[in-house]
Formats: C-alpha cells, sequence, structure tokens
C-alpha cells in the first residue's frame, strides 16, 4: 500500500523525513534513516501495517528514541550471533 515498486509513497517519506529528523535533532544524532525505515517497515508494521494513510502518520508520529534504540540493540545482538569472538577482537584492550 505505501511501497510500490520499492519506493516509499511520497507522502509517507514526507512524513517519514520529519518524524526521522525530529529524532536525530533531539535524541540519536548518529541514527540513520535506513535504520528508521527499518525500524517501521522490519519492526513496527511487520505483523500489522497500517490499513490508511492517517494510521501510519500517527505510527510514525507516535514513535520515541527509546523505540529505535530498542529496535538497533535487539538487531545488533541477533547479527553478532553470526560472528566469532576473534570478529570482536579490536574491542578489547591489548
Amino acid at each position: 500500500m505505501f511501497v510500490q515498486d520499492g519506493k516509499i509513497n511520497d507522502q509517507l517519506a514526507l512524513v517519514i523525513g520529519l518524524k526521522y529528523n525530529q529524532i536525530k535533532r533531539e535524541h540519536l544524532p548518529n541514527l540513520d534513516v535506513n535504520h528508521f525505515i527499518d525500524y517501521l517497515f522490519k519492526y513496527k508494521w511487520k505483523k500489522i501495517s497500517p490499513k490508511s494513510f492517517s494510521e501510519a502518520v500517527i505510527d510514525i508520529m507516535s514513535t520515541d528514541g527509546e523505540n529505535i534504540v530498542v529496535y538497533l540493540s535487539n538487531v545488533a545482538l541477533t547479527s553478532s550471533k553470526n560472528y566469532g569472538l576473534d570478529e570482536f577482537g579490536d574491542l578489547f584492550d591489548k
């Protein structure tokens, strides 16, 4: 409904951009827009996608920095299980 040919609807992209900039300015200055979009489509709307544009806008505007941090933490934990301890060597002082 909101994505056609791999491109997000222009109106929805505007709302996403507005909220992304607010979160980036107020909470997470290093947040990447792709992480925010992934949060919406792969986490928030994974099981139940909004049925209307207004529902999507409400979902986007109700998102806060804490939701993004929880999502990104889960992504980091699940992706790290594919690596061995030797790949984390740069995190430890020698």
